[in-house]
């Protein structure tokens, strides 16, 4: 049955990897797919140019990643496009923001934006030990805890940045929680 979901997922998803460190009409390299660069532009966002740059020699992950979200009170899973992403014309480089999407009949659908994310590679994890008192409302300045004793139900987005930090962030009832790991 695994087999067949990650065929599946790499059937849909291989349009989306096949133009990665092609060069865009301004001779710029693409460091993510071309449908996810020209989605991005649409909304007022520009690929991380200087990603790969920026962190040297260290291996990371890419800055875009898919996997399946659901919310708890919307039991319906679909197969989510995220990746980080800069407004156009931002002046700090190191200013991302994280560009949820969904895949739906292979069309990418604008969901949500995360602001002010770590910037790293992009991925999916399944953490089912985990409990949401280890996370923060992101909304909230990261001051009020999530719920005790209740365990994660489905993948977190993690991005890491090759240091030692990273973020995950994990949708439970419509608000998008953070654990930040030094």
């Amino acid at each position: 049955m695994k087999w067949i979901l990650f065929l599946t997922m790499a059937i849909i998803c291989l349009p989306f990897l096949s133009n990665c460190g092609e060069m865009d009409k301004e001779d710029k390299i693409l460091i993510m797919p071309r449908r996810l660069v020209e989605f991005a532009e649409k909304n007022g966002y520009t690929q991380v140019d200087d990603f790969y740059r920026i962190r040297g020699d260290a291996e990371m992950n890419p800055c875009f990643a898919n996997g399946y979200i659901s919310d708890d009170d919307n039991p319906d899973t679909l197969l989510k496009v995220v990746f980080l992403c800069q407004k156009i014309g931002a002046e700090d480089k190191w200013d991302c923001d994280l560009i949820i999407t969904s895949l739906k009949y292979g069309n990418l659908l604008f969901d949500e934006i995360i602001n002010n994310v770590l910037m790293g590679g992009v991925s999916f994890i399944k953490d089912t030990a985990a409990t949401l008192d280890e996370f923060h409302y992101f909304a909230n300045d990261n001051q009020q805890s999530g719920p005790e004793g209740i365990h994660l139900t489905h993948e977190v987005i993690r991005i890491d940045n090759n240091d030692g930090l990273i973020e995950d962030y994990y949708k439970y009832r419509g608000q998008w929680l953070i654990r930040t790991w030094d």
